[in-house]
């Protein structure tokens, strides 16, 4: 609307510790040591494209929306700062559950805010992805490949009295009984069937496009961002403020 402006962003270095400080990130709420590099709005839109496609494609949707370019090590770099504060969030709750005895004491820690069901189908399976890791070639000892390694993904479908259909996921690298735990954190059941389609939305499209290779903490980050928008908890989850929280 007013055109081109030129910010001058004031940085300080502590000569004790070494760190930077920013005055106009705390004036504006951007997380620390964001150095003015994206704002909290744009980041946020940022990574809920990033849901969807790869970053290659998300810089040019941010050029040609927003007329703003972005590094791939700034989107990675946001990706992991909120993705990890999600899955952080998520195995604390885990680890409370863990707490627990098994049983009654473990059922009556989980709080369920949602009507019973008419129809209600649920679903657990585990998908590969490949990484950036190496592993040896066991047909051939002198070379190394690619690591997959494997996602849980488990989802819930069910139709209410209104014959309106809803779905929730969730997904992770928690060995089977800590992963079950995510399902018992939402009042889920675990059973099988009507999986395919929720692998791909959480996996597939996102992490085994042509070329791709996750760190396990990358993997862990966008899946979990995938996550919190196929659950419909996205405004609830930037409301937590999590790029401040992982600064």
């Amino acid at each position: 609307m007013f055109g081109e402006r030129e910010v001058l962003w004031a940085r300080y270095q502590c000569s004790v510790s070494g760190k930077f400080y920013c005055p106009a990130d705390e004036l504006l709420d951007l997380p620390a040591g964001a150095g003015g590099v994206m704002t909290v709005s744009l980041s946020r839109r940022a990574l809920a494209l990033s849901t969807r496609m790869d970053f290659h494609e998300l810089q040019r949707q941010l050029l040609e929306q927003h007329d703003v370019s972005v590094s791939d090590t700034t989107l990675d770099v946001l990706m992991r700062r909120a993705g990890g504060v999600a899955e952080a969030d998520r195995q604390k709750v885990l680890d409370a559950l863990s707490a627990k005895s098994v049983g009654v004491e473990r059922e009556e820690a989980v709080v369920v805010k949602l009507p019973a069901p008419k129809r209600m189908y649920v679903s657990c399976d585990g998908i590969f992805y490949p990484t950036r890791y190496k592993e040896p070639d066991p047909d051939d000892p002198e070379q190394n490949r690619i690591k997959y390694q494997e996602m849980k993904v488990g989802t819930i479908f069910w139709q209410d009295q209104k014959n309106r259909w809803h779905k929730r996921v969730v997904s992770g690298r928690d060995d089977s009984e800590r992963f079950g735990l995510a399902y018992r954190e939402k009042g889920y059941v675990i059973g099988s069937g009507m999986m395919e389609s929720t692998c791909k939305q959480v996996v597939s499209r996102r992490l085994k496009g042509p070329g791709m290779q996750w760190s396990e903490c990358g993997a862990l980050a966008i899946a979990a961002l995938i996550g919190q928008r196929i659950n419909g908890s996205w405004e609830k989850f930037w409301l937590s403020r999590p790029l401040q929280r992982a600064a």
